[in-house]
């Protein structure tokens, strides 16, 4: 990574450059920690020798400086509102057309990066999972877990476009959706609750929407478990009476299937494979892994247990085991991707799992 010399300008980072160095700041503190039981060793036998980005701090807080103060409540409902529109064009491609695709998009981002290519770190966690020994669908759920980070080719998804509000609610529910109905678990979200996002100012990255740690909005964010909880007050719902209590618009062990995620790739991707015209097969710790799997507040650090319920501690457990194979797979050691692709193996596996070979994104 090059920084921008020029002082007070930061640089510009490909998405796969900018999610190595928010992974890395997890990679750190889970060393320092000694780590979880539910970490694996890297592919290359040492946790020790990733790489350390602690002289880009500045670079880290910044990031989620526009993350946590651009995250509300209204800014998420606008997203989903968006992604459920009729209005909306719905890409139609391929799980493997996907991958490439996103590939594709990093690479002409920035032709120069030093990341290691977004397929490879796909293939890699893949790969990790399956010499474990774990089922079919979470070596799929490797595979595919990032590719929500499509959602930077179409605007209206990513990118930190702010559009009008959303008039209603109910689509957090949406009729055509596998999803579970979690209103009657969550509290009314009241009008004064519903504001104008506010504009993103200049930073390093406009990428907050996309990658990073994410958190439920609509209620208090938890100051131990959060990172970098001091960038928190300069969010509009720290400010208002009902978003900033504990509960907000959630009800007690309400469940975490029913929060509000703060929007990123996650969430786009768990939408899509919710879609009940896709007719995605994985099952349902296969989707809380895409879904949570970068809710490290949660799974990694035990905040938020209030809104759990029966069955969400065995989720946790879960997420927290595929977020080992995510974080720790990562390596220098380049990928045979064609060679890879020229087996069966992951080609069956997409059809076994996706049956109708196209999705609509």
């Amino acid at each position: 990574m090059r920084p921008n010399s020029t002082p007070g300008v930061y640089p510009t980072f490909s998405l796969s450059q900018t999610s190595d160095l928010l992974d890395s700041l997890h990679i750190e503190n889970a060393l320092k920690s000694n780590a979880s039981e539910t970490t694996i060793t890297a592919s290359n036998g040492s946790k020790d020798t990733y790489r350390s980005y602690t002289t880009s701090s500045q670079l880290i807080q910044s990031f989620y400086q526009a993350q946590h103060t651009h995250q509300t409540l209204s800014f998420n409902l606008l997203r989903r509102s968006q992604f459920y529109s009729p209005l909306r064009h719905r890409p139609q491609m391929g799980i493997w057309e996907a991958i490439e695709k996103l590939n594709t998009l990093i690479d002409e981002s920035d032709p120069d990066t030093e990341s290691l290519p977004q397929i490879e770190h796909l293939l890699q966690t893949a790969e990790a999972i399956r010499a474990a020994g774990k089922p079919r669908w979470m070596v799929l759920t490797g595979l595919i877990h990032d590719l929500g980070k499509v959602m930077v080719l179409w605007p209206e998804m990513g990118l930190c476009q702010v559009q009008e509000l959303p008039t209603s609610t109910s689509i957090l529910s949406p009729p055509n959706s596998n999803q579970e109905n979690g209103n009657a678990a969550k509290g009314e979200v009241n009008e004064d609750d519903i504001h104008p996002p506010t504009p993103p100012q200049p930073t390093f990255s406009t990428q907050w929407d996309i990658v990073g740690d994410t958190f439920p909005v609509g209620c208090a964010f938890c100051p131990l478990t959060n990172i970098l909880p001091h960038t928190f007050p300069h969010n509009p719902d720290s400010s208002s009476h009902h978003l900033s209590t504990k509960h907000g618009i959630y009800a007690q062990n309400c469940g975490i299937d029913n929060l509000i995620l703060s929007w990123g790739h996650d969430e786009y991707l768990y939408l899509v494979l919710s879609d009940a015209e896709n007719g995605c097969l994985l099952p349902k710790p296969a989707l809380a892994m895409v879904r949570y799997h970068s809710f490290y507040p949660w799974h990694r650090e035990g905040g938020y247990s209030w809104l759990m319920r029966e069955g969400d501690e065995e989720m946790r457990r879960l997420v927290g085991e595929f977020s080992g194979f995510d974080l720790y797979s990562k390596s220098e050691r380049r990928m045979d991707v064609e060679g890879l692709k020229g087996q069966p193996y992951y080609m069956e596996l997409i059809d076994e799992f996706f049956p109708k070979k196209v999705l609509r994104w």
